[in-house]
């Protein structure tokens, strides 16, 4: 008898061990949880910071290369959008208006500027973006380009509105600047970034209805590299 009392004692505090080690596991893996989603949430947190980093430096972005005749093809990040404009729906997308080649002695700087032609001033950079292949020949765009050279020439897209409204002497004040900044960048030419805010800077438009200033929408940076 006394031995069937003790064998009952015993399953009853084995069992209660088993309960209070679940109950343990479960405060632990709560805590456990705790501690986990915050960090889950600052990791995903981190990634749409990437992305949208990435969307910003994508914007008007060049990556290209040309061939022993000069012969060069690129491809470039267009943002767009889709809006509403006095009504009607519209396709914010700029195309390339104008193409031209700016040198001296030691660069040349392909120059692209960009116009959708809407009503609307908005910096797209923050949108959708789609690549897009343009080519042509730099012979034609420089007089002392000679491909066997093998140099790296520069690419400055701006997408800007207003830039058929500019005056002349601001026009090649920020040629100048392109010439500039590109002659500093031959050791590194992949790397060269034109400044933003000096962009800004240098084309300043007055607006006629407010007076405030307008500034250039965005400028994008890329090279076209000897492919032979």
């Amino acid at each position: 008898m006394k031995t069937k009392i003790s064998n009952i004692v015993m399953l009853i505090l084995l069992m209660t061990i088993i309960a209070c080690k679940g109950d343990k596991k479960k405060v632990e893996d709560k805590e456990t949880n705790k501690t986990e989603k915050p960090t889950e949430m600052k990791i995903e947190k981190a990634k749409k910071s990437e992305i949208q980093m990435q969307i910003m430096l994508d914007c008007f972005e060049t990556e290209g290369a040309y061939n022993k005749y000069g012969e060069y093809e690129k491809t470039i990040a267009i943002p767009y959008k889709r809006m509403t404009i006095n009504g009607k729906d519209e396709l914010l997308k700029p195309t390339r208006k104008k193409v031209h080649g700016i040198e001296n002695d030691s660069v040349f700087v392909v120059f692209e500027w960009f116009q959708h032609g809407k009503d609307n001033t908005d910096d797209l950079c923050n949108e959708k973006k789609e690549d897009t292949t343009y080519s042509g020949n730099l012979n034609s765009l420089f007089n002392d380009f000679d491909p066997a050279e093998e140099k790296t020439v520069f690419v400055v897209s701006l997408h800007d509105e207003d830039f058929l409204d500019y005056e002349e002497s601001d026009i090649e004040d920020f040629y100048e600047y392109l010439l500039e900044t590109a002659s500093k960048c031959l050791d590194k030419p992949e790397d060269c970034i034109f400044s933003q805010d000096r962009v800004d800077d240098i084309l300043r438009l007055r607006d006629k209805n407010t007076d405030e200033f307008l500034m250039p929408r965005r400028i994008g940076n890329g090279v076209l590299v000897p492919k032979f």
